[in-house]
């Protein structure tokens, strides 16, 4: 006979963790938190670094594989690496902890390792060979960041074997969820356990604490680069823009000639965060909304995430760390911006030398840990293999062969079981001679006595069987009584009421105490219809069969009601009458429907015959089955040439398909449906109906249609005359607009030639009465610097040779203020030099400008044309005493020559310009100092090349303008300004300029936040195009 301890030894000799649950109600919910415990461990992670976590799931899975089965811990690994998928936005871990988990189950059941070692051999053989397939080659992670996600597996995996291990080991949760209350575990595997988890633990935390402090420190280096680099191009800007007027291309040729400490891309944002400036020159700028801020690490630096289809570790790779910073008294901002990829590969390389350092640690802890315990429990093992069998060996007398060893307490127990052993043996003997003599007696009593409980026992089950039949059927009479909407209705051969159930209580209004021992003739028949309900009640007493009828009753409140009854006379088993049972039914509302059915039809034919409208149904076939006398006046067929027929039969062949349409379209959407179509009547007429109609169903299956048709012939042919009348009309109308067009263009030209003659006149004007005046002024000038410079040196010489003058001599130079004007004096010479070159520039200028001797083709520097005209608006430009200065930004670009009519296009730049002065006046007319001083104007003005074009934008910062008046600006003597203060033939004339002279693009983008943009484009070279006109 085999003892407890032999199985025992060959269940746990194996492992301690091949244990089977019996499946009841608390077995099921410790599996349910154990799913949830898993997902729990992957929820709330360990994060090591940027998309490098610790999870804790896969300890729950172990504990299931290991109660469970390699089944249902297969199941339940797939269920809790899902999570995964959100987590790190890729499968992959999916394979890898199920796989893990399948691995693990099996290898419980068919090997003698324990929990750790197998799973230890999972990662070894399979887990980090699979892992580094997934994450180098189907997600394609470079191979240093895959080798760290390998062994962090690994190591990961080993940590949440050994503790769901100890788990097993060291808690009572076998107890809890086994009939058994007495497992037991091999002292090796608790040595083994413990052993690695005083080796493994510690090393394992101090791994994450110093791992966790080089990350932040890393972070923290990167955060002060970045934000000191951001602060001081910052400052630089800010210099850059006083010394050089916004001048861009001073602050681009910094950024060139400035060594950056370590690899950044720079930008420098307008106001609507639009980069003006990047470096290097092939720096893209990335966008905020297409990723998240991920955290915010200290001071003015972000770490931004981008977003995306893509796995977390890539989305960790391709991260920035930026940090923005405003340049003082400027609309301006400068954007820094870092990968964090040279940051993660350093944590890489940190954390893969600490996680193989970890990794070999793990190997060798579980190395020593399984030959320490193997031997520490060796002459264990042999005092179970020499006990094992005792009783058998006992009572046959078999020789007993005890273990030697050193160890004094084993030696010590060896003793015990050998002086247990012999007074057992004794015992044995005395037990088995008694026992057979009992077993004698026992077998006789007991045939006997089951003989005699058989019969009884057949007898008993026989009549429980007959009266639970009996029961269950009164059961279902009575419930079936009661829970009838029937009123059911008992009473004997005198017309008394015996039995009355809730229906009949709710019907009539009388309760079963009231109704019971009541005749029911006086009791809910009124006195007109007493006489019809004995004769049926006679009927029945003569047992003349059933009876079905209608009849008028009254409730106890008096109302009066429609019932259908149904009654039937009760015979007993000699035939003899004993009573009658009524079933009664209120039809009080179905009779009431019915009739306002029949008078809603009525009226519905009524009205339909009064709109002209013909009432139709067709069968599921698509076939007439009801027709209204009406048809005939419609479709010019009558009545009995449609039934039976399909109204397709009527309808031309193009209408057909059309109606098919609508009809299939009414079905799929079970709603109604309107449409029009034309029949042939018998005379080969063409007439057209409106049709209206629904689709009926009944119980999901269409049966047919039904609607209304009318007679829409006179409408069409009025229709037709109305739209022939409306044609004609249009065309008189395009006309018309084609001949007011022409006579604007030349009313356009005629006034643009009349102003450029005057311009050409008051240039040649201008030249002649100040170039004269001014040439004179700059003539005298010379000579009187030269008397000026005399004078003051003779005075000068007076002063030395004559330090003490007269009284009356000091007096007069004290009134003239002599050493006044000895400073003063050149300065006002200066000035007036100043001011004579400044009139010389602006007559430049307007000759410039309005270009008269160059009004033939040629090429030219569009730089040129603008900065004249800016030259002649500076004094809208400059600061007026209720304003501030408009501000110029001038972000010119390198653009080649263009060949142009260099007038009209300098009169284009004028009037764009002017108009968005006008606009940032009207805007600052309505604004306060401090409104203005915040959010001061500004025309930004950018030049680029763009392929074969010259692109120039000029940008205001004023209120912009909405799409009606946009729609329109190019229209000519479209114009917002007041009676008087525009013609406006400015944009019009410009539109021509460029459009047509020039075959280039002018465009307007407008916005009330973000004000008005017009865009220039000339082609660069159009010699070609000017021959050919």
């Amino acid at each position: 006979m085999t003892n407890l301890f032999e199985k025992y030894d060959r269940t746990f000799d194996r492992t301690e963790e091949i244990v089977k649950v019996r499946f009841g109600w608390g077995t099921a919910l410790v599996l349910a938190g154990l799913i949830a415990a898993g997902l729990a461990g992957n929820y709330f992670k360990l994060p090591l670094f940027f998309g490098v976590d610790f999870l804790f799931g896969s300890i729950a899975v172990l504990l299931v594989v290991s109660l469970y089965g390699a089944r249902w811990g297969t199941f339940v690994g797939f269920l809790v690496s899902l999570y995964t998928i959100h987590l790190w936005g890729h499968p992959y871990a999916v394979v890898t902890f199920t796989l893990e988990a399948l691995a693990v189950g099996l290898g419980l059941q068919r090997s003698s390792l324990n929990l750790v070692a197998l799973d230890g051999l999972y990662w070894l053989l399979l887990g980090m060979p699979l892992t580094w397939v997934f994450y180098s080659q189907s997600l394609g992670l470079p191979e240093q960041a895959a080798l760290l996600i390998v062994i962090k597996a690994a190591v990961n995996g080993i940590f949440n074997a050994l503790s769901a291990s100890l788990i097993l080991v060291h808690t009572p949760v076998l107890r809890w969820l086994s009939d058994r209350r007495d497992y037991s575990f091999p002292l090796r595997h608790t040595l083994f356990n413990l052993l690695v988890a005083f080796t493994v633990l510690p090393t394992l935390s101090l791994t994450i604490v110093d791992s966790r402090a080089t990350k932040r420190d890393l972070e923290r280096n990167m955060q002060l680069e970045i934000e000191a680099t951001a602060q001081h191009i910052a400052a630089e800007v800010r210099i850059a823009h006083d010394n050089s007027f916004a001048d861009l291309n001073v602050f681009r040729e910094f950024l060139k000639s400035r060594t950056m400490p370590f690899d950044v891309n720079v930008f420098l944002l307008d106001r609507y965060e639009r980069p003006i400036v990047r470096h290097p020159a092939t720096a893209k700028m990335f966008d905020r909304e297409q990723g998240q801020i991920h955290h915010y690490v200290n001071g003015n630096v972000y770490h931004w995430l981008p977003l995306g289809d893509m796995p977390l570790m890539l989305r960790w790779h391709k991260s920035l760390y930026y940090s923005r910073v405003s340049v003082r008294d400027l609309p301006w901002s400068v954007l820094v911006v870092a990968p964090a990829e040279p940051l993660i590969g350093q944590l890489e390389q940190f954390y893969i030398r600490n996680l193989v350092m970890l990794l070999g640690v793990s190997a060798i802890a579980l190395t020593m840990a399984s030959l320490l315990s193997r031997s520490s429990v060796f002459p264990l093992k042999r005092l179970a293999n020499a006990t094992t069998g005792l009783a058998d060996k006992l009572s046959d007398g078999s020789p007993i062969q005890l273990p030697q060893t050193g160890i004094w307490e084993l030696k010590v127990l060896v003793e015990n079981f050998r002086s247990m052993s012999v007074a057992l043996q004794q015992k044995f003997h005395e037990i088995q001679q008694a026992n057979e003599l009992l077993e004698q007696r026992v077998r006789e009593r007991t045939q006997r006595l089951a003989a005699t409980n058989t019969a009884l026992n057949a007898e008993i089950q026989e009549r429980k069987r007959i009266e639970s039949e009996i029961r269950k059927s009164q059961q279902r009479l009575s419930t079936m009584v009661r829970q009838t909407p029937l009123a059911v209705i008992e009473w004997n051969d005198r017309g008394e009421v015996l039995a009355w159930n809730p229906a009949a209580e709710k019907m009539f209004g009388y309760t079963a105490s009231e109704a019971v021992r009541r005749n029911v003739a006086g009791l809910i028949v009124p006195e007109s219809a007493k006489s019809a309900v004995l004769a049926i009640m006679d009927l029945l007493l003569q047992q003349r069969g059933g009876a079905r009828s209608t009849n008028e009753n009254l409730t106890k409140s008096g109302k009066t009601i429609i019932c259908d009854w149904y009654n039937a006379p009760l015979i007993d088993s000699e035939g003899n009458l004993i009573g009658v049972a009524s079933m009664a039914m209120d039809i009080t509302d179905r009779t009431q429907a019915e009739a306002a059915l029949r008078a809603s039809e009525q009226r519905f034919r009524d009205v339909s015959e009064a709109a002209g409208e013909y009432v139709w149904e067709l069968d599921a076939e698509g076939t007439y089955t009801f027709l209204t006398d009406r048809v005939k006046d419609v479709k010019g067929h009558g009545i009995s040439e449609l039934l039976g027929r399909s109204p397709f039969t009527v309808m031309p062949e193009e209408d057909i398909a059309n109606v098919r349409s609508m009809l299939s379209v009414a079905l799929e959407n079970r709603t109604s449906f309107k449409f029009q179509h034309r029949d042939i009547t018998p005379m080969g007429e063409v007439v057209w109906e409106e049709v209206s109609g629904v689709p009926i169903f009944e119980e999901d299956r269409l049966i047919g249609f039904r609607g209304t048709g009318l007679s829409i012939t006179d409408r069409k042919r009025a229709e037709a005359e109305l739209r022939e009348s409306e044609a004609q009309l249009r065309q008189q109308a395009r006309d018309l607009e084609e001949t007011l067009r022409e006579l604007q263009q030349t009313q356009i030209q005629l006034v643009q030639s009349e102003k450029m003659s005057s311009l050409g006149q008051l240039v040649a004007g201008v030249a002649h009465e100040i170039n004269n005046p001014v040439n004179f002024i700059f003539g005298n000038l010379v000579h009187a610097e030269e008397y000026a410079d005399n004078l003051l040196e003779t005075i000068r010489t007076y002063q030395r040779s004559y330090p003490h003058p007269k009284p009356e001599v000091e007096e007069q130079l004290e009134v003239a203020d002599v050493e006044f004007l000895i400073e003063d004096f050149p300065k006002l010479l200066d000035s007036m030099k100043e001011g004579a070159c400044r009139i010389r520039e602006i007559v430049a200028s307007l000759r410039n400008f309005s270009r008269l001797d160059e009004a033939e083709y040629k090429t030219a520097n569009l730089h040129d044309g603008i900065d004249n005209s800016l030259m002649i608006l500076h004094n809208r430009i400059k600061e007026k005493p209720d304003r501030p200065a408009v501000e110029i930004v001038k972000a010119y670009g390198d653009i080649p020559r263009v060949e142009c009519y260099v007038g009209q296009l300098n009169q284009v730049f004028m009037n764009i310009l002017v108009n968005a002065l006008d606009a940032l006046d009207e805007r600052d007319r309505h604004r306060s100092v401090e409104e203005i001083g915040e959010s001061p104007s500004q025309i930004l003005i950018t030049t680029r090349a763009e392929g074969a074009f010259v692109q120039v934008r000029i940008h205001d910062n004023g209120p912009g303008m909405p799409e009606t008046v946009k729609a329109r600006i190019f229209d000519p003597f479209f114009t917002t300004k007041p009676v008087g203060q525009g013609t406006g033939l400015g944009l019009s004339i410009g539109y021509q300029i460029v459009v047509d002279k020039h075959q280039g693009r002018l465009s307007c983008f407008s916005d009330p936040k973000n004000g008005t943009e017009f865009v220039i484009e000339i082609p660069q070279c159009q010699t070609d195009l000017i021959k050919a006109q």
